[in-house]
């Protein structure tokens, strides 16, 4: 890959046993919960979020933390302002910041999750 790719590295083996180890249990959870719920596509929302930004933690601080400081911000009653350049108008969603997490995972190829073995 040259410096006309935007496509990010490939995990490395050390992040991939990060994610295995911190997000394991979350992943298997959306996993479960998708099984109970194969008529509803909206059941396990919250939990693929949730899943969404362990994996960020580990690859993609940056986006994570805004999209952490976007839910922190809905969640006390107020309109998030902060976005990468921090004049954004505010938001009172965070679907752009999810939709970014997952557009990341997707180039590294870990969205959408794979199912265990």
């Amino acid at each position: 890959m040259g410096w006309w790719s935007r496509r990010p590295p490939a995990p490395s083996a050390e992040e991939l046993a990060a994610i295995e180890r911190r997000c394991k249990s979350l992943r298997l959870a959306l996993e479960a919960c998708a099984r109970a719920n194969p008529a509803d596509a909206t059941a396990c929302g919250n939990l693929e979020i949730t899943t969404l930004s362990c994996y960020g933690e580990v690859l993609m601080k940056e986006e994570t933390g805004v999209h952490r400081r976007c839910l922190n911000s809905l969640m006390r009653g107020a309109a998030f302002a902060g976005g990468a350049g921090g004049a954004a108008a505010p938001e009172l969603s965070c679907a752009r910041y999810e939709d970014a997490l997952r557009a990341g995972l997707r180039a590294r190829g870990l969205f959408p999750f794979a199912p265990s073995r």
